[in-house]
């Protein structure tokens, strides 16, 4: 078996302590409290929603006996990262203004975001590879009925707040976001015929939604876990189908003229520009961990928003992840972002071969594969910082992956000295 896998990926037989945890709970929990809070106006952002759900995790982790938490070397690494964020901050607070006790406040709370996604790698690394693919499953599932609810405007409690709501979900993108790892991972693990079905039903519901981040999941995902002949068939069926309908809301989100008053848009060029501007006035090197926005911004699209809004947005994620990480970190940003790629493109190949049965790693292992590539959305199209669930989710996934890597090296042997053959004593 271990012939069919990636180079560094281990077999399904790997040595890990199975349980009998349910998966649906667990990613429940980190998509829905997040967005739930900040319904209901307890929270403003999805920080302390997704801190909250990893706490949880952490506290489940002695009740399914998965083993200690890795307090030493959490605690080393830990101390290495937040020292290198110090020094950088340092650092730019020389070419520019600084808030220290915003950066400080948010490298606590990294710690325990890093410390929940460890306890969620450890979680799904011991649950059944069965109650993973049936939690995928439910979730999904669920996610589908919450969208349909959304779609036909039942349930939602406040519609006022939050106009374009899908339940729990303060928008639509973050349903969308939170369901692309788990869409990908049940589309990739299940027989062609159902992958379709699942494709089928995401599109209609992104037709009726209206949601470009869904668009691109949906293409993404196809891409993944169909073969060539099935995705010009999908294409023949679905684009005459799109093209007869009401194109208005993708012609505006698609419109790069910057002339465009569509509020995702703007907010979306507006990004850009705090990236350049950002580059531009540290050369290159970055404001600094947490600084983008703090002190405002000369952008033109931030003054066309506050004139259409009353209001500035997303000034401080930058409405993309890959905006705010670069404005922050510059150089090392988009470091960052090469080895993202790396994984991210590891990842689609070992997806791929899953989905056309040329590989069978563990259930847990193709999870993490599918958050790694899901991850790509929140990173180009639409972010709101860096403490959200498909961040919770990439960061275990990267402790999952890394796992699974170190566990297929084979170990290192000494050559023991040994003296000559007796066949060559004279």
């Amino acid at each position: 078996m271990s012939s069919s896998l990636p180079v560094g990926l281990p077999p399904s037989s790997a040595p890990i302590r199975r349980s009998g945890y349910s998966l649906t709970p667990l990613l429940i929990c980190i998509g829905a409290l997040p967005s739930l809070l900040m319904y209901f106006g307890i929270t403003t952002s999805l920080s302390i929603g997704t801190l909250l759900a990893g706490a949880i995790a952490l506290a489940m982790l002695p009740n399914h006996r998965l083993g200690r938490f890795p307090e030493r070397s959490f605690a080393s690494y830990l101390l290495i990262l937040c020292a290198a964020l110090s020094a950088h901050l340092l650092i730019a607070s020389a070419l520019g203004p600084v808030d220290f006790v915003r950066a400080f406040g948010s490298m606590a709370m990294l710690a325990v975001g890093l410390a929940g996604a460890v306890s969620v790698a450890m979680l799904l690394a011991g649950t059944q590879d069965e109650q993973i693919r049936t939690g995928a499953r439910k979730c999904l599932l669920a996610l589908g009925i919450v969208a349909a609810l959304g779609i036909l405007k039942w349930f939602q409690p406040d519609t006022v707040t939050w106009g374009k709501s899908v339940f729990p979900f303060t928008e639509p993108s973050h349903l969308a976001l939170f369901a692309a790892p788990i869409l990908i991972f049940t589309c990739v693990i299940s027989k062609p015929s159902t992958r379709i079905g699942y494709l089928a039903a995401t599109l209609l519901i992104t037709a009726l939604l209206q949601n470009i981040t869904l668009v691109a999941i949906c293409v993404v995902t196809a891409v993944l876990c169909l073969r060539v002949r099935h995705l010009v068939l999908m294409s023949a069926i679905v684009v005459p189908a799109v093209l007869g309908t009401d194109l208005t809301y993708y012609l505006d989100r698609l419109d790069f003229s910057g002339d465009s008053q569509n509020l995702s848009n703007l907010v979306f060029f507006q990004g850009w520009q705090l990236l350049i501007e950002s580059m531009e006035a540290t050369q290159g090197f970055g404001r600094g961990f947490q600084q983008l926005g703090v002190f405002g911004t000369d952008a033109s699209a931030a003054e066309l928003i506050y004139v259409l809004m009353q209001d500035y947005l997303n000034l401080l994620d930058g409405g993309f992840t890959l905006s705010k990480l670069v404005s922050e970190f510059g150089v090392f940003g988009i470091a960052l972002l090469g080895i993202y790629a790396k994984y991210a493109w590891q990842a689609a190949v070992l997806l791929r071969r899953v989905a056309f049965g040329r590989a069978r790693p563990p259930a847990v292992l193709a999870l993490a594969a599918s958050s790694i590539v899901a991850f790509a959305f929140e990173l180009l199209l639409r972010g709101s910082g860096y403490f959200t669930p498909t961040t919770l989710l990439l960061a275990a996934s990267l402790v999952i992956w890394h796992r699974y890597h170190r566990q297929a090296k084979p170990p290192a042997t000494k050559r023991r000295a040994e003296g000559p053959s007796p066949a060559t004593v004279s």
